[in-house]
């Protein structure tokens, strides 16, 4: 398995259009996957804690097909879409919403046997409710505090589902500040459809985040939990011109994957499990890491990662 991916991505954010607190949000993403995603931010009045959030979205990505560690397809998944939210803020924290998003889908198959998985395209539409609650001490490399999200979208049409179905993802992270230099944590994170069937796997692990020592995509379910120990120690201070720290960090990963009948999931473990270890350069473009996993099965590698860690 030797699937290199590269992606580089920035958000731009205009303050104040078109009235006070109100933003236009835009994430450019380039290369392994490139995308153009678009939100317009605007409070009802000005101090009001209720929005509306219309946006748009023009993606590719990769999506890479597995069997027992082995890359057998790849497809290019193409989203071009849009929507709107409206949402409530609770203070500066947590925030409601609920809304509709929907568009065209195209997965246009590049390597593999057609027979795996045909080409197919078509319309979709998804209604949405997320919370988000964030009280971590600091957005890129924390030491205390606790974050939560939780998603329940409800996919009403789809170019491969034969039926509507539901799909419930929540993620949180506690942070334990235990000394000035040091910082255990453990993320949890679990999805399902409630067995219903979706056409093709609605989550993934594997790549620079979940999973490091698996490819990217390997592991493809309809349902899974993933649970992550870790720990941070900042081992030196950066000039302010530079940035603000150089980190220890390790984690140990185990997950549980459940797939439906008849979609290539990874079968060569029961139970996948990694660990990582590496250096956080936390610089003022962001915190950089160089790292090494390994896991269950022979799975191994090393990795540069650039841009959000937890």
């Amino acid at each position: 398995m030797k699937n290199v991916t590269f992606n580089l991505g920035a958000r731009v954010t205009w303050l104040d259009v078109g009235g006070y607190r109100s933003e236009w949000r835009n994430d450019i993403t380039l290369f392994s996957y490139y995308g153009l995603n678009s939100e317009y931010y605007h409070p009802f009045t000005p101090l009001s804690h209720w929005f509306v959030a219309p946006r748009g979205l023009a993606d590719n990505d990769p999506l890479y097909i597995y069997d027992n560690n082995q890359l057998v397809s790849t497809y290019r998944r193409s989203t071009l879409g849009g929507g709107i939210d409206v949402g409530y803020q609770f203070g500066n924290t947590g925030e409601l919403r609920v809304g509709y998003e929907g568009g065209w889908q195209d997965f246009e198959r590049q390597v593999g046997n057609p027979n795996e998985l045909p080409s197919f395209s078509g319309g979709y539409g998804v209604s949405k409710l997320q919370y988000k609650l964030d009280r971590l001490n600091d957005p890129v490399i924390p030491r205390a505090g606790q974050s939560f999200q939780g998603d329940l979208n409800w996919y009403n049409a789809s170019p491969v589902a034969p039926k509507p179905y539901p799909v419930l993802e929540a993620a949180g992270q506690v942070f334990f500040k235990l000394n000035e230099a040091c910082s255990i944590f453990l993320n949890g994170r679990a999805g399902t459809t409630f067995n219903y069937a979706t056409g093709i796997p609605q989550f993934s692990l594997g790549g620079s985040r979940w999973l490091t020592a698996y490819g990217t995509n390997e592991l493809l379910m309809d349902k899974y939990f993933l649970f992550q120990l870790g720990y941070l120690r900042r081992l030196a201070k950066l000039p302010p011109l530079l940035g603000s720290g150089i980190y220890f960090l390790g984690v140990y990963e185990a997950a549980q994957v459940y797939g439906p009948p008849n979609t290539m999931v990874n079968k060569a473990s029961d139970l996948p499990t990694d660990g990582a270890a590496g250096i956080v350069v936390n610089t003022i473009f962001g915190p950089v890491e160089a790292a090494y996993a390994y896991g269950d099965t022979g799975h191994h590698k090393f990795f540069l990662r650039i841009g959000r860690l937890f």
